[in-house]
Order: structure tokens, then C-alpha cells, then sequence
């Protein structure tokens, strides 16, 4: 949306804080995902227990956080969204109600990821392969 100096405004009550937080959120979540999912087709050529419960050890600390993080989204945008007055001829009101959508079933998504480090963590990750 733009103000009457042609300047962006966010569409989420005017305030700039709530998309910068959320397209912050959803960028540094991609890619702590691309990491993540690199250590995966590594790990399993990790030599040291060490390394890989320190792996292991990131992913769940990570993901718990992230759980958090997009939880505090989702009542952000919403709590923000539910305060704005109406834009002009609802012209972006959809895209925020998708992203109040996606930050909702983020929270879910990113609580699986902590739960199945969880269950990795809660199993061990001294088991080491021999290499033939």
C-alpha cells in the first residue's frame, strides 16, 4: 500500500514492524532449513558422536525456537491484522490473511521438526557405522 507521499506502507495496521518481522521470520526459517537439511545428507558420514549429537543438539534447540518464533508471529500479524481499518476496495487483505494462514500452520510444521529432533536426540546419536 502506498501513503500519500508514494511511500510503501505496510497493509497490517501501518505498522512496519509486524511485515518486517514476519518476512524476517520466514527468511532466516528457509534457510536454517536449507542448513539443516545439508546436515542431513551429511550426517551420516559425521565420524565423531560428538559432532553428531552436537548436530542433533542444534536442530532440536533451533527448531523448539523457531516453534516459538512463529507462534509470536502468528499472534502478532493477527492481533496487528484485527486492529487495521479495512484497505481500499480489500485490495490485499487476502495475501494477509494467507500469511496469517501460513504463520499458523508454521507453528505445527516447526513443532513436527522438533519432535522428530527430539525422538532422534532421545535415541541416541552414539550409534557410529563402521565404514567397510
Amino acid at each position: 500500500m502506498k501513503d500519500e507521499n508514494s511511500k510503501d506502507v505496510c497493509i497490517i495496521n501501518g505498522n512496519g514492524s509486524v511485515c518486517s518481522y514476519a518476512v524476517w521470520v520466514g527468511l532466516v526459517g528457509f534457510f536454517a532449513s536449507m542448513g539443516f537439511i545439508v546436515g542431513e545428507y551429511f550426517f551420516e558420514q559425521m565420524s565423531s558422536a560428538k559432532s553428531r549429537k552436537h548436530y542433533v543438539l542444534a536442530d532440536l534447540g533451533f527448531s523448539g525456537f523457531w516453534t516459538f518464533m512463529y507462534f509470536v508471529g502468528f499472534c502478532y500479524i493477527t492481533s496487528q491484522w484485527n486492529q487495521s481499518k479495512e484497505p481500499q476496495n480489500g485490495i490485499g487483505s487476502g495475501n494477509v490473511t494467507c500469511a496469517i494462514l501460513f504463520s499458523f500452520l508454521s507453528v505445527f510444521t516447526w513443532g513436527g521438526c522438533t519432535y522428530f529432533a527430539f525422538l532422534r536426540y532421545k535415541a541416541g546419536v552414539t550409534e557410529i557405522p563402521f565404514q567397510s
